[in-house]
């Protein structure tokens, strides 16, 4: 048995004009099928987004798409006072959708770390790749108490994914880890600073497994070289090129935006590509452009297309973040350049992926504030951006959720890992990993985009009013998985109670004889 509807994917509200790309959708959902249902899992980490101790936790997690019956969740999971005691990853089935194992990667030694007002300062790991000799390793990093020395620990990989015995040892004194290693061909890459604000000096060093200094490059951020040189202050992902193995690639965020790629015999630059200053301008007199946050990058022969948010004056001369695209050519000209939303709420995307043609973007609707803890109810949004059509699918916006990983796997199936906290209670925080299957999207191409019920209002506390609500119709309301939570009969015309529905997002659909009507709508409390 399916269930289909059209649902319209933003609310209405006169008071404000919304940016019109494609702001509805499709769905065919059915009632005993998990093929075209939105399904999640929820864990918790132990963690408190406001301590006592004014202590915040290290909220840490990493979604991959380790098979194609599996993908991988892992995180730090604390204990007293917000301290992390453990890393622990989770096997998830991806027909299933359920948690088949769950196994601690990586246990806190004794060892003592900084702690303020922003967390415990200095403890970080992940799993690393040499593509070269197809070895993975364990990486861990602790900054020591009443210290400045930083200390970077590799490790053999026991169970495909498990810390096991230690093979590469070094201690950087007086120096802060960037970023997670690069290894490749048996040789460590690591990216650290030292100085202060008057004198900021980035290394990239070059160690063999006996931690003994092979090359060095140093970026004064005081004399920076912008036709080379790159921010030193926030940059990650370092990787292989896709299209050139000898040359690898990191991602800087920090006063520009770009993709870095590196030689990995010199670690000189070879090409920095990104929102470069006349790229800036352009856009600034095009679009009222103030700035973007890149945070995924996609390389093919052509160019460098990134996603994330960016930052746009509107019609009353205020800073409105949006989703955007943009592809910037190898010889760093524009090749296009998109946002999308509703430019009266600031809407920030996290998560970039492309697969094929199809962009994806993830990220939280609205974010006003920088505290992701915030008492601020958001939403999830996806974006699926296709060469023919733009389609949006909104989750959850009964919490505080804000999603940060995106994974589209060989089937076209979506999977959003997100975190969000009881920020109106105990202060509690959790993740969550979303499937959205791609039958959901295939239904979207299907049918013709159209407005149906107008509600008003919506978000609403309780009750609806609707012209289309006609005495004697049928009402069905059912939650983002497609499960059937109320059902009703219009006894009072253009007026529907949903008081009963806890906060939360929920299709409503409305029958008649001759045809039925749907559309979406948000239940606060």
């Amino acid at each position: 048995m399916e269930l289909k509807f059209v649902l319209d994917m933003f609310y209405l509200n006169k008071t404000k004009k919304l940016r019109v790309i494609t702001q509805s959708l499709f769905f065919i959902l059915p009632l005993f099928s998990y093929s075209q249902v939105v399904q999640d899992i929820t864990f918790s980490t132990g963690s408190k987004a406001k301590d006592v101790n004014n202590l915040l936790p290290i909220i840490s997690y990493q979604l991959k798409d380790y098979s194609s019956q599996k993908v991988l969740f892992s995180f730090y999971k604390s204990g007293a006072n917000n301290k992390v005691e453990k890393k622990v990853e989770i096997e998830i089935g991806k027909t299933s959708f359920n948690q088949q194992s769950i196994k601690t990667i990586w246990n806190r030694d004794t060892l003592k770390v900084f702690k303020n007002f922003y967390g415990e300062y200095g403890i970080a790991t992940s799993l690393l790749y040499d593509s070269v000799n197809h070895v993975k390793y364990f990486f861990e990093t602790y900054v020591f108490h009443d210290s400045t020395s930083t200390v970077i620990n590799l490790y053999s990989v026991k169970n495909n994914t498990e810390k096991d015995s230690l093979i590469f040892y070094k201690i950087l004194a007086n120096r802060k880890l960037l970023l997670f290693p690069f290894i490749h061909d048996s040789k460590v890459i690591t990216f650290t600073s030292s100085g202060n604000a008057q004198s900021f000096i980035g290394h990239i060093e070059k160690f063999d497994f006996q931690g003994n200094l092979i090359l060095q490059r140093i970026i004064d951020y005081n004399n920076l070289d912008v036709s080379k040189d790159f921010s030193i202050h926030n940059y990650w992902n370092p990787k292989l090129h896709p299209l050139v193995d000898s040359l690898f690639t990191i991602e800087t965020t920090y006063g520009g935006y770009f993709m870095v790629t590196l030689n990995i015999k010199t670690l000189n630059t070879v090409n920095r590509i990104g929102i470069n200053q006349q790229i800036g301008a352009y856009l600034a007199n095009t679009y009222r452009y103030a700035g973007a946050n890149s945070y995924g990058f996609h390389i093919d022969s052509t160019g460098v297309e990134m996603g994330g948010y960016v930052s746009m004056l509107n019609a009353n001369n205020s800073f409105d973040n949006q989703f955007f695209t943009c592809k910037i050519a190898w010889d760093s000209t524009l090749i296009s350049f998109h946002e999308y939303g509703d430019t009266l709420i600031d809407e920030r995307a996290y998560a970039f992926v492309k697969q094929d043609s199809i962009k994806y973007l993830v990220g939280a609707s609205p974010r006003n504030t920088n505290d992701p803890y915030a008492t601020e109810y958001r939403k999830v949004v996806l974006y699926r951006i296709s060469p023919s059509q733009v389609d949006t699918i909104s989750l959850y916006g009964n919490k505080n959720h804000i999603a940060e990983n995106l994974i589209v796997d060989d089937s076209g199936d979506v999977f959003i890992a997100s975190s969000y906290s009881n920020a109106w209670s105990n202060d509690s925080i959790y993740l969550v990993v979303t499937k959205i299957p791609h039958q959901i999207f295939l239904s979207i191409a299907e049918q013709k985009i159209s407005r149906k019920i107008e509600l008003y209002p919506n978000p609403t506390s309780g009750i609806l009013n609707s012209i289309d609500f006609k005495f004697g119709n049928h009402v069905l309301i059912y939650n983002i998985k497609g499960q059937l939570v109320l059902q009703s009969t219009i006894s009072n015309e253009g007026v529907f109670d949903a008081k009963a529905l806890k906060a939360g997002t929920y299709f409503i659909q409305v029958r008649n004889v001759a045809n039925s009507k749907a559309t979406l709508f948000i239940k606060t409390e």
